[in-house]
């Protein structure tokens, strides 16, 4: 009897860890609250780092990004006040209050986000991307060689001739698919983003300068997480799966990791 309830309680014990393990990997707070009488905030991802602040049990905050410490624990980001200052808390010290879908959930509900990103590259110096699928259509940018774009579909213009529909600095416009050609995503990852165009309505004036990035301007992110990274090695994405990559404007997140991007 002893020993059948020894392997009960082993397996009890197993269940509960690998359930655990699985709601770790899937689930992303957005909004946690504390569970302890008196929870420490600190300055960054570790017992022994600076103390900032302490909270009573019951505080809510939003979660910016969660990783795995120094100190092998897990740590959320947070924020701290309306003006954009973070700390860290340790994740044994709080309960979620919102929860994002699971990676995988969101990805059953759209199959394109399975599918790798189709990448161009502008072939001539002054090649015009335009509003619509039309050569009469308005200008958005003048760009030059070499220029990599987002490809996001193609389509029939006026003309004919085919189009393609794609993402420049956060801009959806379509080019001819004769002014470019196709690229692979490192191949678009190891041109420099230096945007060189002049927007319509600002002839005779240089555009706006390039905005710094990491190399290539490729960042990583994860569907649930709230920052971009600069490396898909980031200690922040060690226990995330399905890692996504594209520039900056295609993760969607304003905000940089605080660990890997400068």
């Amino acid at each position: 009897m002893t020993k059948t309830k020894q392997a009960i309680s082993l397996a009890m014990a197993m269940l509960l860890m690998f359930s655990s393990v699985a709601l770790s990997e899937t689930a992303v707070p957005t909004k946690i609250k504390t569970i302890k009488k008196s929870v420490n905030i600190r300055e960054e991802a570790s017992t022994k780092s600076k103390k900032i602040g302490s909270v009573k049990n019951g505080t809510e905050f939003d979660v910016i990004d969660m990783e795995v410490g120094s100190d092998g624990k897990d740590w959320y980001e947070i924020e701290i006040d309306t003006d954009g200052a973070v700390g860290y808390i340790l994740s044994d010290m709080v309960e979620p209050v919102e929860i994002v879908k699971s990676e995988e959930a969101q990805e059953t509900e759209s199959e394109d986000d399975d599918k790798p990103l189709q990448h161009v590259k502008i072939l001539k110096n002054s090649t015009n991307i335009r509003a619509i699928a039309d050569a009469k259509g308005k200008r958005v940018a003048s760009l030059k060689k070499s220029v990599p774009l987002i490809m996001l579909g193609e389509s029939t213009g006026s003309d004919g001739k085919v189009w393609y529909k794609v993402e420049y600095n956060g801009k959806t416009a379509f080019v001819r698919s004769d002014l470019v050609e196709e690229i692979t995503e490192s191949e678009a990852g190891a041109l420099t983003e230096k945007p060189a165009s002049k927007t319509s309505g600002s002839a005779g004036k240089s555009s706006a300068p390039a905005v710094k990035s990491n190399s290539g301007g490729m960042v990583y992110w994860v569907s649930g997480g709230a920052v971009y990274h600069a490396s898909r090695s980031c200690r922040s994405l060690a226990k995330s799966k399905n890692i996504k990559s594209g520039t900056k404007a295609q993760s969607g997140k304003s905000r940089g990791c605080k660990n890997c991007v400068k």
